[in-house]
């Protein structure tokens, strides 16, 4: 079985007694950990994910419009399963995969899961204090992890800035020691992430994840970006289908009966 759900989406958008009484609908990582919550910085992007062996490259879709919305696409089964396609507007979409919508200045989220066609909506309470935006960059979380104390086998490097995908970036790197455990690998660097967050354009360019004992590499990168509005369609629940209040399961049999219906 398959599960395609995230965890930052639950309650229906119309009962006040299921809504979310905060304003914090961003604890999907997937989503603040690749475009930052800011208005009047509006772009559209692929986030490609590989690794060496090639066995995870389906590209997402990402965007931001002006009024802080973001949509991100995420594809987590390898390729093969999906409905590939390399066109994307407001009218196509794979059958497998899901999206996030989030509209914090609106107090309101959305997962999507095409190929069920449902929508979990997460709404914040009328009462909820209304979302503000951080006064800090989008590459403040790196300038901490720069200033705090590293816990110990954690190595913190700065590795300056650089122009990627035409936008200037900062980066750090974040190495981990094998402790005895590890046997041979004590002391050793055993992993490690590089990161590149653009406050320019408000979203992290590059991620490069390693394994030095598994000898894999992992790369998510965003390309193709275009600073231009994004259709207002993608942030909306596509006609047809099914609001639900908790989200669902299916079967990778189910869903891949689907993959012929690639119509939102």
């Amino acid at each position: 079985m398959v599960c395609l759900f995230g965890s930052s989406l639950v309650a229906s958008a119309q009962d006040q007694s299921s809504c979310v009484d905060s304003n914090n609908l961003s604890s999907s990582g997937a989503i603040v950990n690749w475009v930052g919550i800011e208005k009047n910085k509006p772009f559209t992007a692929e986030r490609i994910v590989n690794s060496e062996d090639e066995s995870f490259h389906q590209p997402d879709l990402v965007a931001r419009d002006t009024a802080g919305r973001i949509y991100l696409e995420q594809h987590n089964l390898p390729w093969q399963f999906y409905s590939a396609s390399s066109h994307h507007d407001a009218n196509t979409v794979w059958a497998l995969g899901t999206a996030n919508v989030l509209d914090s200045f609106g107090g309101r989220s959305v997962y999507l899961v095409p190929g069920l066609r449902t929508a979990v909506v997460k709404q914040a309470c009328v009462h909820a204090p209304p979302f503000r935006q951080s006064n800090h960059p989008y590459s403040y979380d790196l300038t901490l992890l720069l200033i705090l104390k590293a816990a110990p086998g954690v190595a913190v490097e700065d590795l300056g800035n650089q122009r990627l995908e035409g936008f200037q970036a900062h980066g750090i790197r974040i190495v981990w020691l094998g402790t005895d455990k590890d046997g041979d690998w004590n002391g050793r660097p055993v992993r490690a992430t590089e990161t590149w967050r653009s406050d320019e354009l408000g979203a992290t360019l590059l991620q490069v994840s390693l394994d030095f004992r598994k000898r894999i590499t992992f790369l998510n990168r965003l390309v193709n970006i275009k600073t231009v509005e994004p259709e207002a369609a993608l942030f909306e629940i596509p006609p047809g289908y099914e609001i639900s209040e908790t989200p669902q399961t299916a079967s990778l049999t189910n869903l891949s009966s689907a993959k012929k219906n690639t119509k939102r």
